[in-house]
């Protein structure tokens, strides 16, 4: 299936319309651009803010706390990408029920990125 939404910066997109880039550096954004949804849904651009949640739980504290205040202190057009060692099923299932839109992607080395965003109204 061919993606409805369009191409920026020579990014790449899939199916869902997403059209996104690799953040060069370990505390870059990652900004997802303008596009439509399967749906035909026009979703606005987003920048995501980055938590590696691995040194957290290396150090055997919960990360929620912090995961918590970054949401908390998101704008409307910023979304949080979370890095952890494992899918983050308990965090997708809890900022679902917030209105949150989620999208994950296995990394290398086995570990998961989960990104969250609100869609525009």
């Amino acid at each position: 299936m061919k993606n409805p939404g369009s191409n920026f910066h020579g990014n790449t997109s899939d199916a869902s319309g997403f059209v996104g880039s690799a953040p060069s550096g370990p505390n870059r954004q990652q900004r997802w651009g303008c596009g439509t949804n399967q749906s035909g849904a026009v979703i606005r651009q987003t920048t995501f803010r980055r938590i590696d949640v691995r040194p957290i739980l290396a150090r055997g504290e919960d990360p929620y706390a912090e995961i918590r205040k970054r949401v908390d202190a998101l704008k409307p057009d910023e979304g949080l990408a979370v890095t952890a060692p494992f899918l983050p099923s308990p965090l997708i299932e809890k900022l679902g029920s917030e209105g949150f839109k989620s999208r994950v992607e296995r990394g290398a080395g086995g570990g998961w990125t989960a990104f969250f965003w609100r869609e525009a109204p």
